[in-house]
C-alpha cells in the first residue's frame, strides 16, 4: 500500500511539470563553439553581419520557437578577417571585434524600453545582458558575449506576461576547439578548456 502510494506521487509530481520544460534538450555545434539549449532541433540560416567598421562578416542564426516565443542564438565569424591572438580578449580590429558586443547592444536597445541593461560574465568571458520591452508588450531577453574572435548574440522574445526564459538564456556555453566548455578565473587564467588555436 505504502509502495502504491508512493508511485502515484511520484506519477502526479511527473505531469505537473510545466510545458515548456518538455522537449528542451541541449543542442551543441563544434563548427561555431558553443552549446545551448532548445525546445526543439534549431533551423540555421547563413547571413552576413555587419560590423561597426570594416568589412562583412559570415554570420550564422540558429532558430527555434515554442508557443508564442522565440529563441535564436546568432554567431558573428570574425577569424576569416581578423588576426589570432593567443590572449582572446584582444584582437586586431578593435572597433569591429572588441567593440562587437557594444554595438550589438546598442542596437537591441533601439528595439523597445531597456528594463535591465548590466555588464555580464559567461563563465567569466565579459559580455552584456540586455530586457527590452518592445511596443506590442514582448519582452526580449538577450546576452552577448565575445570570444577568440566570434561574436554570441543569445536573444529570446517572450509574451507579454511570459515568466523569463531560464532554461534558454542560463545554458549558453562557449566552447573549444575539441568540445569542452570554456572558463577563465578572476585572474583571468583558464581553468576549464583549451586556449585557442590558429585556424589552418
Amino acid at each position: 500500500m505504502r509502495l502504491c502510494g508512493i508511485v502515484s506521487l511520484v506519477l502526479a509530481c511527473g505531469t505537473c511539470l510545466p510545458a515548456t520544460a518538455q522537449g528542451w534538450f541541449e543542442y551543441a555545434n563544434q563548427e561555431d563553439r558553443f552549446s545551448i539549449n532548445f525546445p526543439e532541433e534549431p533551423t540555421i540560416e547563413e547571413t552576413e553581419y555587419q560590423p561597426l567598421e570594416g568589412p562583412l562578416v559570415p554570420a550564422r542564426i540558429y532558430r527555434a520557437e515554442q508557443h508564442d516565443s522565440d529563441f535564436e542564438l546568432t554567431i558573428v565569424n570574425f577569424t576569416q578577417e581578423y588576426e589570432f591572438s593567443t590572449w582572446p580578449f584582444a584582437y586586431s580590429g578593435a572597433n569591429a571585434v572588441q567593440g562587437s558586443v557594444a554595438f550589438a547592444a546598442t542596437a537591441l536597445r533601439r528595439r523597445g524600453e531597456v528594463t535591465y541593461d548590466a555588464y555580464d560574465r559567461l563563465n567569466l568571458i565579459p559580455g552584456q545582458l540586455l530586457q527590452v520591452t518592445e511596443d506590442s508588450g514582448r519582452r526580449i531577453f538577450a546576452g552577448i558575449y565575445v570570444y577568440d574572435r566570434r561574436l554570441y548574440i543569445m536573444e529570446a522574445s517572450v509574451p507579454a506576461g511570459a515568466p523569463p526564459p531560464a532554461i534558454f538564456r542560463t545554458s549558453l556555453a562557449i566552447l573549444d576547439n575539441e568540445g569542452t566548455s570554456v572558463r577563465y578565473n578572476q585572474a583571468a587564467e583558464l581553468v576549464r578548456g583549451k586556449p585557442p588555436v590558429e585556424l589552418q
